[in-house]
């Protein structure tokens, strides 16, 4: 049978399971073993995605958990992701995506190696930023409840 991820938290009662999408080599290696599940959300999920530096709001990896660490999410250095800044991300209803746990990633160099571990959603390639609920500034633990009111401060970090 299908080879199911058990402790996934974006349960069945939110999701539907289709038919498993290729991803692009890199992205699937992402997940731990390489597996993950393709699904519908069948009710809005509620996800978040830590971004900062090179790494933009709209980005595609987010997780299912509040302050995640680097090590749990396998953000090696080398990729430039500060983590300040974390979005809480509402998605729609019939959104398609791929979840899994976040595999261990090691550098470029062999210096430094994360076990990862928590939960990985890949959203849709430029997934709408409307479903931005709110966006937490952990430096200063400002809270923005508007994209606009964050992308007039912070507009590199949007696209």
């Amino acid at each position: 049978g299908e080879s199911r991820v058990a402790y996934m938290p974006v349960n069945d009662d939110y999701v539907r399971v289709i038919q498993k999408e290729s991803l692009f080599q890199n992205d699937a290696l992402t997940f731990l073993n390489a597996e993950y599940r393709t699904v519908v959300c069948e009710k809005p999920v509620d996800l978040f995605r830590a971004f900062g530096g090179k790494a933009k709001l709209g980005g595609s990896f987010a997780t299912t958990s509040k302050n995640v660490t680097k090590e749990d999410l396998a953000l090696l250095d080398e990729w430039g992701n500060s983590m300040r800044f974390e979005a809480k991300i509402s998605v729609a209803n019939g959104t398609k995506m791929n979840i899994g746990i976040v595999g261990p990633q090691t550098s470029r160099d062999g210096l430094q190696y994360f076990k990862g571990g928590a939960d990985q959603v890949i959203l849709p390639y430029k997934w709408d930023t409307k479903w931005v609920i709110e966006i937490r500034d952990k430096l200063t633990g400002k809270t923005y409840s508007s994209l606009t009111d964050f992308t007039k401060e912070f507009p590199d970090l949007v696209n």
